[in-house]
């Protein structure tokens, strides 16, 4: 598990994520892994967050929709939100999701 606030999911080569706050669904993201550059992922305890960037920051390459504001925006990194105590955890395991989708082909 990575976050609980968080469920991921796979389809072929785009990852999916979808973001809940207290149990109800605020945000979705989707982003083909082959556009991240999985060797920038890192975890930040000051923000407590596992970020992963995009290979061109020009133009973003994760898709974000949030529901409540229907609104969509395109995000030059992959972001999610992990409690400090799983923070190193959680950078580990998307490392390697992110790893065996792009070794899937």
């Amino acid at each position: 598990m990575l976050n609980p606030e968080y469920e991921f999911s796979a389809k072929g080569k785009t990852l999916l994520v979808k973001g809940f706050r207290e149990g109800k669904q605020l945000k979705e993201e989707q982003v083909n892994v082959f556009d991240l550059d999985i060797e920038s992922l890192f975890y930040s305890e000051a923000d407590g967050t596992v970020a992963v960037k995009c290979y061109s920051d020009l133009d973003g390459c994760v898709e974000q929709k949030l529901l409540l504001d229907k609104k969509k925006t395109y995000r030059i990194r992959f972001v999610i939100a992990v409690p400090s105590e799983m923070g190193t955890t959680v950078a580990d395991t998307m490392r390697k999701l992110l790893s065996e989708m792009t070794n899937a082909r």
